[in-house]
Protein backbone atom coordinates (compact mmCIF):
# COMPACT_ATOMS: atom_id res chain seq x y z
CA UNK A 1 0.00 0.00 0.00
CA UNK A 2 1.02 3.40 -1.17
CA UNK A 3 1.59 6.37 1.80
CA UNK A 4 1.55 9.78 0.81
CA UNK A 5 3.40 12.59 2.03
CA UNK A 6 0.34 15.17 0.79
CA UNK A 7 -2.00 15.90 -1.30
CA UNK A 8 0.47 16.88 -4.02
CA UNK A 9 2.27 13.84 -3.41
CA UNK A 10 -1.03 11.39 -3.76
CA UNK A 11 -2.19 13.62 -7.08
CA UNK A 12 1.37 12.86 -8.45
CA UNK A 13 1.46 9.58 -8.01
CA UNK A 14 -2.26 9.53 -9.02
CA UNK A 15 -1.39 10.86 -12.23
CA UNK A 16 1.32 8.28 -12.80
CA UNK A 17 -1.76 5.42 -12.91
CA UNK A 18 -3.62 7.49 -14.97
CA UNK A 19 -0.85 8.51 -17.24
CA UNK A 20 -2.58 6.24 -20.05
CA UNK A 21 -5.23 8.73 -20.76
CA UNK A 22 -2.37 11.45 -21.99
CA UNK A 23 -2.81 12.59 -25.12
CA UNK A 24 -6.73 11.78 -25.14
CA UNK A 25 -9.69 14.41 -24.60
CA UNK A 26 -10.19 14.35 -20.80
CA UNK A 27 -11.45 16.90 -17.90
CA UNK A 28 -10.62 16.35 -14.36
CA UNK A 29 -12.89 17.71 -11.60
CA UNK A 30 -11.87 17.74 -8.44
CA UNK A 31 -14.51 16.93 -5.19
CA UNK A 32 -14.04 20.64 -3.05
CA UNK A 33 -12.46 21.21 -1.48
CA UNK A 34 -9.34 18.93 -0.46
CA UNK A 35 -9.79 16.85 -3.64
CA UNK A 36 -9.23 19.95 -6.38
CA UNK A 37 -5.72 19.68 -4.83
CA UNK A 38 -5.00 16.01 -6.07
CA UNK A 39 -6.92 16.94 -9.16
CA UNK A 40 -4.97 19.80 -9.97
CA UNK A 41 -1.85 17.68 -10.19
CA UNK A 42 -3.28 15.23 -12.43
CA UNK A 43 -4.27 18.06 -14.62
CA UNK A 44 -1.30 19.61 -15.35
CA UNK A 45 0.36 15.81 -15.94
CA UNK A 46 -2.29 15.32 -18.25
CA UNK A 47 -2.32 18.81 -19.97
CA UNK A 48 -6.04 18.64 -19.02
CA UNK A 49 -8.39 21.24 -18.04
CA UNK A 50 -9.45 21.50 -14.58
CA UNK A 51 -12.96 21.70 -13.07
CA UNK A 52 -14.72 21.33 -9.45
CA UNK A 53 -17.44 19.79 -8.13
CA UNK A 54 -19.04 21.05 -4.84
CA UNK A 55 -20.72 18.41 -2.86
CA UNK A 56 -22.71 18.74 0.43
CA UNK A 57 -23.75 15.71 2.56
CA UNK A 58 -26.82 15.41 4.69
CA UNK A 59 -26.72 13.76 8.27
CA UNK A 60 -29.14 11.62 9.65
CA UNK A 61 -31.23 13.35 12.51
CA UNK A 62 -29.42 13.95 15.67
CA UNK A 63 -26.76 11.18 14.54
CA UNK A 64 -23.68 13.72 12.48
CA UNK A 65 -21.64 10.60 11.54
CA UNK A 66 -23.95 8.67 9.87
CA UNK A 67 -24.60 10.54 6.29
CA UNK A 68 -27.70 9.46 4.42
CA UNK A 69 -27.53 11.33 1.48
CA UNK A 70 -25.96 13.94 -0.86
CA UNK A 71 -26.22 16.99 -2.86
CA UNK A 72 -24.45 18.42 -5.91
CA UNK A 73 -25.97 21.69 -7.71
CA UNK A 74 -27.52 19.73 -10.01
CA UNK A 75 -28.03 16.09 -8.53
CA UNK A 76 -28.19 14.14 -5.50
CA UNK A 77 -28.22 10.43 -4.37
CA UNK A 78 -30.55 9.44 -1.28
CA UNK A 79 -29.78 6.37 0.75
CA UNK A 80 -32.92 4.99 0.53
CA UNK A 81 -32.61 1.81 2.77
CA UNK A 82 -30.52 3.74 5.29
CA UNK A 83 -33.21 6.64 5.48
CA UNK A 84 -36.35 3.98 6.10
CA UNK A 85 -34.44 1.44 8.94
CA UNK A 86 -33.63 4.89 10.17
CA UNK A 87 -37.45 6.14 10.36
CA UNK A 88 -36.31 9.72 8.66
CA UNK A 89 -39.20 11.34 7.22
CA UNK A 90 -39.87 13.08 3.90
CA UNK A 91 -40.68 16.58 6.01
CA UNK A 92 -36.69 16.19 7.14
CA UNK A 93 -35.46 14.66 4.21
CA UNK A 94 -37.00 17.54 1.78
CA UNK A 95 -36.06 20.56 3.95
CA UNK A 96 -32.53 19.27 4.27
CA UNK A 97 -31.99 18.75 0.35
CA UNK A 98 -32.96 22.10 -0.08
CA UNK A 99 -30.85 23.34 1.81
CA UNK A 100 -27.91 21.79 1.24
CA UNK A 101 -28.70 22.20 -2.83
CA UNK A 102 -28.89 26.45 -2.24
CA UNK A 103 -25.58 26.01 -0.23
CA UNK A 104 -23.32 24.13 -2.89
CA UNK A 105 -24.88 26.00 -5.36
CA UNK A 106 -23.56 29.22 -3.69
CA UNK A 107 -20.28 27.57 -3.10
CA UNK A 108 -19.93 26.69 -6.52
CA UNK A 109 -20.70 30.34 -7.95
CA UNK A 110 -17.83 31.28 -5.57
CA UNK A 111 -15.71 29.04 -6.85
CA UNK A 112 -16.18 29.32 -10.53
CA UNK A 113 -16.32 33.44 -10.51
CA UNK A 114 -16.75 33.94 -14.32
CA UNK A 115 -15.58 31.15 -15.31
CA UNK A 116 -17.73 28.81 -17.24
CA UNK A 117 -18.22 24.76 -16.73
CA UNK A 118 -16.16 23.11 -18.58
CA UNK A 119 -17.88 20.56 -20.73
CA UNK A 120 -17.75 17.53 -20.50
CA UNK A 121 -19.95 15.54 -23.00
CA UNK A 122 -18.70 12.89 -25.20
CA UNK A 123 -15.41 13.75 -22.96
CA UNK A 124 -13.53 11.18 -20.79
CA UNK A 125 -14.07 12.73 -17.24
CA UNK A 126 -11.41 11.94 -14.24
CA UNK A 127 -13.43 12.58 -10.86
CA UNK A 128 -10.94 12.60 -8.23
CA UNK A 129 -11.18 13.12 -4.35
CA UNK A 130 -8.70 12.87 -2.32
CA UNK A 131 -10.19 9.86 -0.25
CA UNK A 132 -13.51 8.53 -0.63
CA UNK A 133 -14.41 7.78 2.96
CA UNK A 134 -18.26 7.63 2.27
CA UNK A 135 -20.23 6.13 -0.58
CA UNK A 136 -23.04 9.28 -0.81
CA UNK A 137 -20.74 12.05 -1.52
CA UNK A 138 -19.22 10.01 -4.67
CA UNK A 139 -22.61 8.76 -5.74
CA UNK A 140 -23.91 12.35 -5.39
CA UNK A 141 -20.65 13.38 -7.99
CA UNK A 142 -21.37 10.15 -10.41
CA UNK A 143 -25.40 11.11 -10.75
CA UNK A 144 -24.17 15.04 -11.36
CA UNK A 145 -21.09 13.83 -13.63
CA UNK A 146 -23.27 11.15 -15.57
CA UNK A 147 -26.36 14.12 -16.42
CA UNK A 148 -23.56 15.46 -18.79
CA UNK A 149 -23.33 12.39 -20.99
CA UNK A 150 -19.21 11.92 -20.88
CA UNK A 151 -17.78 9.68 -23.10
CA UNK A 152 -16.52 8.01 -20.69
CA UNK A 153 -15.84 8.45 -16.26
CA UNK A 154 -13.27 7.12 -14.62
CA UNK A 155 -13.55 7.96 -10.39
CA UNK A 156 -9.79 7.58 -9.33
CA UNK A 157 -8.65 8.67 -5.81
CA UNK A 158 -5.32 8.18 -3.63
CA UNK A 159 -7.00 6.06 -1.11
CA UNK A 160 -10.14 4.21 -1.08
CA UNK A 161 -12.43 3.66 1.82
CA UNK A 162 -14.39 0.51 2.57
CA UNK A 163 -17.93 -0.20 1.49
CA UNK A 164 -16.80 1.15 -2.36
CA UNK A 165 -17.41 -1.42 -3.86
CA UNK A 166 -20.40 -0.15 -6.33
CA UNK A 167 -18.52 2.54 -7.17
CA UNK A 168 -16.93 0.69 -9.93
CA UNK A 169 -20.45 -0.40 -11.34
CA UNK A 170 -21.61 3.07 -11.12
CA UNK A 171 -18.43 4.62 -13.20
CA UNK A 172 -16.90 3.33 -15.74
CA UNK A 173 -13.56 2.53 -14.17
CA UNK A 174 -12.56 3.38 -10.64
CA UNK A 175 -8.64 3.99 -10.06
CA UNK A 176 -7.58 3.84 -6.29
CA UNK A 177 -3.74 3.91 -4.52
CA UNK A 178 -4.46 2.43 -1.53
CA UNK A 179 -7.21 0.49 0.63
CA UNK A 180 -8.25 1.91 4.21
CA UNK A 181 -9.85 -0.62 6.18
CA UNK A 182 -12.79 -0.30 8.79
CA UNK A 183 -12.52 2.77 10.95
CA UNK A 184 -9.67 3.91 9.12
CA UNK A 185 -9.69 7.65 8.54
CA UNK A 186 -8.54 8.58 4.91
CA UNK A 187 -6.19 11.29 6.52
CA UNK A 188 -4.24 8.56 8.49
CA UNK A 189 -2.61 7.94 4.90
CA UNK A 190 -1.28 11.33 4.65
CA UNK A 191 1.83 12.70 6.63
CA UNK A 192 -0.08 16.01 6.50
CA UNK A 193 -3.52 16.53 5.78
CA UNK A 194 -4.22 20.24 6.46
CA UNK A 195 -7.96 21.93 5.46
CA UNK A 196 -8.26 23.55 2.30
CA UNK A 197 -10.09 26.82 2.11
CA UNK A 198 -11.72 28.40 -0.40
CA UNK A 199 -9.08 30.41 -1.52
CA UNK A 200 -7.02 27.67 -2.40
CA UNK A 201 -9.52 26.46 -4.27
CA UNK A 202 -10.35 29.08 -6.82
CA UNK A 203 -6.47 29.66 -6.90
CA UNK A 204 -5.90 26.19 -8.31
CA UNK A 205 -8.81 26.71 -10.73
CA UNK A 206 -7.21 30.08 -11.65
CA UNK A 207 -3.61 28.59 -12.14
CA UNK A 208 -4.63 25.68 -14.08
CA UNK A 209 -7.17 28.01 -16.53
CA UNK A 210 -4.02 29.84 -17.07
CA UNK A 211 -1.81 27.35 -17.74
CA UNK A 212 -4.04 25.76 -20.31
CA UNK A 213 -3.70 28.89 -22.32
CA UNK A 214 -0.27 29.19 -22.12
CA UNK A 215 0.14 25.94 -23.27
CA UNK A 216 -2.11 26.02 -26.12
CA UNK A 217 -1.77 29.89 -26.98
Amino acid sequence: MIHFTDRRNAGQRLAMALGHLSGHDVVVVGLAPGGVVVAEEVAHALDAPLDVIVIRDIEAPLDPETLIAATAPDASYVDTDLVRRLGVTAQFLSSALVRATWEVRTRDTLYRGDRPTVPVENRIVVLIDDGTATRVTMRAAIASIRRHHPHELIVAAPVRGPGHEDIGARADAFECLSHATANEPVSGWYDTFPPIDDEHVMAALSAATLQLRHDHG
